[in-house]
């Protein structure tokens, strides 16, 4: 279930800002987005989802972007 649920997210999350790395774990990343989505997947706990994902670009071809999901939590 935990694998549909975060297909779901992947699929439906919407970008509502970016922002530099902010910690030492993060400095690899080039920048941070952060998403968005309602899910009802988790009511009665909460309803929406909060994901920041993390965008590494390849030095020698900028081509080439690796996204990483550096974190998932519940917005209140």
């Amino acid at each position: 279930m935990a694998v549909f649920e975060l297909d779901f997210l992947l699929a439906n999350a919407v970008k509502i800002g970016a922002d530099k790395p902010q910690s030492k774990r993060q400095e690899k990343f080039a920048e941070m987005l952060i998403m968005n989505v309602d899910t009802p997947a988790f009511l009665p706990w909460f309803e929406k989802v909060k994901m920041i994902v993390g965008v590494t670009k390849q030095k020698k071809n900028a081509k080439k972007i690796q996204y990483s999901i550096t974190a998932i939590e519940p917005v209140e």
